[in-house]
């Protein structure tokens, strides 16, 4: 059963998620018991915590190997919440992981942020990482539905302005290819996730989109504006001629 209770959090102390983190060699396979990809903190990012109301803040790039598998804007409105989930690796079978909405979430799961759900026969094959009496095992294993695997996802918070500091004062991000890169998004609808990455924007190209748009837009209605006014101006001379 469910123990999750909505909260929304209007600050958040400095943690910071900037560049694109990447983990050990060793941290591309799938662990039991309850499945999971990159089980161990060693595989996630420094200041990484499980705890419900633990960001980074500024968060604005996914780690390697995983994606922006969804973003929510609901709690405060200048505030964008984006989970990154594990993306495409060899090892981990090309599986692509989406979000789960926090409030179906219950114990063992109660932290893990991300899911996959096995297709159905002949399933999919995955690299196993198993711990057994302190010796480890790896083995390839196939998964076919309704089995699947979780993962702790990497939550970020961030607003416009950790965008536009990020666009002047480092080098351009890597684009979220689903390999790693940017997190950022240009859309501001509530929580999505959809079952494929796109390529995604780095931040210069979401924010020249937010500027270059109503520039656009402005020169369009200035050219129809003058062509009204010329207009106007040959029928006055054509009812005095």
């Amino acid at each position: 059963m469910s123990t999750y209770t909505p909260f929304t959090i209007a600050s958040f102390p400095s943690n910071p998620l900037t560049t694109t983190f990447t983990g050990p060699a060793d941290c591309s396979g799938t662990s039991r018991n309850v499945l999971m990809v990159d089980p161990a903190t060693s595989c996630l990012p420094s200041g990484f915590s499980t705890a419900a109301t633990d960001f980074f803040s500024p968060g604005i790039a996914c780690p390697l190997g995983y994606w922006s598998a969804c973003h929510d804007t609901t709690g405060v409105a200048s505030i964008t919440t984006v989970t990154c989930c594990p993306h495409k690796k060899k090892k981990r079978g090309g599986v692509t992981m989406s979000c789960v909405d926090p409030a179906t979430l219950s114990s063992p799961w109660v932290n893990l942020y991300c899911t996959w759900i096995a297709p159905a026969s002949p399933g999919t094959t995955v690299s196993v990482t198993h711990t057994d009496n302190g010796k480890t095992r790896t083995a390839a294993e196939v998964i076919s539905s309704a089995g699947g695997a979780n993962a702790y996802g990497i939550r970020m918070v961030y607003q416009a302005k950790d965008l536009l500091a990020s666009s002047t004062t480092s080098p351009a991000q890597q684009t979220g290819t689903g390999t790693g890169g940017a997190a950022s998004q240009t859309d501001t609808s509530t929580t999505t996730s959809t079952p494929s990455p796109s390529p995604g924007l780095s931040t210069g190209a979401s924010v020249a989109i937010a500027v270059v748009i109503p520039v656009v837009v402005l020169a369009a209605l200035a050219g129809l504006f003058f062509w009204w006014r010329k207009r106007k101006q040959r029928i006055r001379r054509r009812g005095h001629g």
